[in-house]
């Protein structure tokens, strides 16, 4: 029986061909939630853009319409929107000189409305080393 690549459907068989029950009920009360897919219509796709170029976070549309993030910027593409990208640099000096004074990425992030991540990737990009 090692041949099946479902054990459960070769524990079933097993037990099928040794005369017991043929299936025990499930442990799961529940079936598994799924994810569930919201497509825009074609007025909602002009909120989201009009929102964006109002100056709307991409985090905060994903809450308001219920899409990811690669769904939001796919949207944006099409519409051909140009999309706002390394705001952090507007911010840079100050940053350097709180990153100077012993501030973490994380302190960082969090006093710009960035992650950690993104405070860090600007630093590097802009050829500050210093860790």
């Amino acid at each position: 029986m090692n041949r099946y690549s479902n054990p459960c459907i070769a524990s079933i068989l097993e037990r099928v061909i040794a005369g017991q029950k043929a299936e025990r009920p499930s442990g799961r009360t529940f079936r598994s939630v799924r994810q569930s897919q919201h497509r825009l219509a074609p007025d909602e796709v002009f909120d989201l853009v009009r929102a964006y170029e109002d100056g709307t976070t991409i985090k905060q549309l994903t809450v308001k319409f219920q899409i990811s993030r690669s769904t939001v910027m796919a949207h944006l593409k099409r519409e051909g929107v140009k999309t706002r990208y390394n705001l952090m640099a507007g911010k840079l000096e100050e940053a350097k000189k709180l990153r100077a004074e012993g501030w973490s990425y994380a302190r960082l992030g969090k006093h710009f409305g960035f992650t950690a991540q993104t405070v860090r990737r600007t630093f590097l990009s802009n050829g500050n080393t210093q860790q």
